[in-house]
């Protein structure tokens, strides 16, 4: 058993890096603040390139979960909400999705409810995303809110579940 620990400074790598992705001789990993980042690493961890993905909206960006590759694309789930107030209690997270090109390009940036009428709510706290594709078909799991009790202060998290076809003509 190999054990050790890797630590990396906020200029090279966001403080929040919840995604690692594997290519060919190391990894990705997506991380975030209030914009998404991409830093590529080596197998020896040694630390590459940092791109910031530009987002051209008034929200924040935080917790990319979900990262799967489909084709020339990365899709991401993340967590976004308006900028400004990052108190999740009055400016609930919203789950949301990124199609990005292989060179880091937008292709698609929304929040599940501006692009489906299924779910309009906000989630249970950091939503979380993680994806899945088979075949043509994305599964987008987030945390949404259950009803809530009348003598309950909390909503508890309810796993969603979206289902997406893929399709880039």
């Amino acid at each position: 058993i190999i054990e050790k620990r890797y630590t990396f400074d906020r200029e090279s790598v966001s403080s929040i890096g919840n995604s690692m992705f594997a290519i060919n001789n190391g990894f990705l990993l997506f991380s975030s603040t209030q914009s998404i980042t991409v830093t590529e690493f080596d197998e020896r961890l040694k630390v590459g390139n940092t791109v910031v993905i530009e987002q051209d909206n008034n929200l924040a960006y935080t917790f990319p979960t979900g990262v799967v590759e489909y084709g020339d694309y990365y899709i991401v789930g993340y967590s976004s909400h308006d900028s400004g107030n990052p108190a999740i209690e009055t400016n609930p997270l919203y789950p949301a999705i990124m199609i990005l090109t292989k060179d880091f390009k937008i292709v698609l940036d929304a929040q599940i409810n501006e692009l489906f009428s299924l779910d309009a709510d906000p989630g249970s706290g950091h939503v979380h995303p993680t994806l899945a594709v088979i075949n043509d078909r994305l599964f987008y799991a987030w945390s949404g809110k259950t009803e809530q009790e009348e003598d309950s202060l909390m909503n508890t998290p309810q796993v969603r579940i979206e289902e997406l076809e893929l399709s880039f003509d």
